[in-house]
């Protein structure tokens, strides 16, 4: 006889299907519930029927499925079940939106999610490599391509005071800022991925974030194209206006404006697996009812971070010049040393600190467009937006 649940051929003395029986005594490695359906078919966790995501002919549990997928199964769940379960240990039930309380709100409300998310970065250390290794990537490419730049005679080209665009510069450029770019946004992505897992209660680990950002890496690599020409572009019409007028403030705004795009996309394209067209219809679709968090939030981060990079600039240079007045000239070189890892350090945390707040934003968004008020909000943000 076969089990017209799971398929099982019984032998004549089994009364019960004992696959069926062995499923149902197991426990759920995301939630605890007793009974099981299957497991992950990505990172392999038995998972019940609340958290099963069927994507296609395919399981998942609610970290490894599409975020928007998961949201709308929980949606169902609630439907059934009367209460929406929590996406993971990283969330709270509802917050209300945040008002405008001034800078001095938005500078507090940005100090508080810099608190969660170094609370985040303690209890795994892995979540903070990813902006460290981009840093010193991004650091050793850009002093390659310098040195390339000066081997081939093409340093006056580049950083000489001549007006106007020549091919080389253009195409030169276009290249070096490809690069730089790729390299940020992959890890970038790593970063995404491994925030998202952690928030959801999972080990985050560097593998499985660098096997992710691979998967996209396609749409990441359209991303850093895409931000390659608005660089070249805006430098373009910052070499054009003579002093800061209104062609460089233009260039900066359109500069600003593009990285709060590309931070809105990244974990569209790592979270939902999509393409860069596909991403930027999905962003409309998800953040239009969210420009309120985005901006408070982006303005926020943005003071608060440089306050921080400038403050770990002057301990570095008093580090500096502390060694080398206080102990002697011999202590430069790794008093240097030191200073440039600090710096590094302060960098990769400001970094993750910014890719943190948009990946929570699109965690809670997404979350909103399944379950409006009573969408369930990241830990991180949810206090943020009660500060």
């Amino acid at each position: 006889m076969q089990c017209r649940k799971c398929g099982y051929v019984m032998r004549p003395f089994e009364t019960e299907c004992p696959r069926c029986a062995r499923m149902e005594a197991k426990t759920c490695d995301n939630c605890g519930r007793q009974g099981v359906v299957g497991t992950c078919r990505d990172c392999g966790n038995a998972i019940c029927d609340a958290c099963s995501v069927r994507v296609g002919e395919h399981r998942y549990c609610p970290v490894c499925a599409p975020a928007d997928q998961a949201a709308a199964r929980s949606t169902q769940v609630a439907q059934v079940e009367g209460e929406r379960p929590l996406p993971g240990p990283g969330f709270v039930r509802a917050a209300s939106l945040p008002g405008y309380s001034g800078l001095w709100g938005q500078v507090r409300r940005a100090f508080v999610f810099m608190r969660e998310s170094l609370t985040m970065a303690f209890r795994d250390k892995d979540l903070i490599l990813p902006p460290l290794l981009s840093v010193f990537a991004s650091t050793a490419f850009l002093a390659i391509a310098l040195l390339a730049l000066k081997g081939l005679g093409l340093w006056e080209e580049f950083f000489g005071e001549e007006e106007g665009w020549s091919i080389t510069r253009i195409v030169g450029g276009l290249l070096i800022a490809f690069v730089y770019y790729a390299i940020s946004y992959f890890f970038s992505g790593m970063t995404v991925h491994l925030i998202n897992v952690h928030l959801r209660g999972r080990d985050a680990q560097i593998g499985s974030a660098f096997a992710d950002a691979a998967k996209n890496v396609g749409a990441l690599l359209v991303l850093a194209g895409a931000s390659a020409v608005v660089s070249v572009l805006t430098s373009r019409g910052r070499r054009r206006s003579a002093g800061y007028d209104v062609g460089d403030f233009a260039a900066g705004a359109v500069q600003r404006i593009w990285t709060v795009i590309v931070y809105l996309l990244l974990p569209i394209i790592m979270l939902e697996d999509v393409s860069f067209r596909k991403a930027i219809s999905r962003g409309k679709e998800i953040h239009s009812h969210n420009l309120v968090p985005i901006a408070v939030g982006e303005i926020g981060i943005i003071i608060v971070n440089r306050a921080i990079g400038f403050i770990a600039t002057l301990l570095a240079i008093a580090g500096v010049a502390l060694a080398y007045f206080g102990v002697g000239p011999a202590m430069l070189i790794p008093a240097l040393i030191l200073a440039g890892f600090w710096i590094a350090l302060i960098m990769a945390y400001t970094n993750f600190v910014r890719t943190a707040y948009y990946t929570c934003l699109y965690l809670w968004a997404v979350e909103r467009a399944a379950a409006a008020e009573d969408a369930a909000v990241p830990r991180p943000l949810a206090a943020a937006m009660a500060a």
